[in-house]
């Protein structure tokens, strides 16, 4: 991780992401996973592979959404700084 603004979404969604998926498993909404799929395997159509229900797959997308809307506001962040980044590069150029 050479960015640091982007470290704290990266700690967090992994767990975030594994306790969603927890706690669905433990409602009952999903069984447990009982297959083994390669890591290879798109997102969705792992979810629905891992749990052979089309439940997995709502599962996913859910923890999709959430890691997402995790990551806007420090990608939003990393955007504005760079942008203020970048017109001081640019005023420095202009001033030489």
């Amino acid at each position: 991780m050479l960015n640091p603004i982007y470290f704290i979404p990266f700690v967090v969604a992994q767990p975030l992401a594994f306790y969603i998926g927890y706690f669905f498993t433990k409602i009952g909404f999903i069984a447990p996973i009982v297959n083994n799929v390669p890591w290879t395997v798109p997102t969705l159509l792992s979810g629905l592979l891992y749990t052979g229900n089309i439940r997995g797959v709502i599962v996913q997308a859910v923890c999709l959404t959430v890691t997402t809307l995790l990551y806007i506001p420090f990608v939003r962040l990393d955007n504005k700084i760079n942008a203020d980044q970048i017109a001081m590069d640019e005023m420095d150029k202009a001033n030489s």
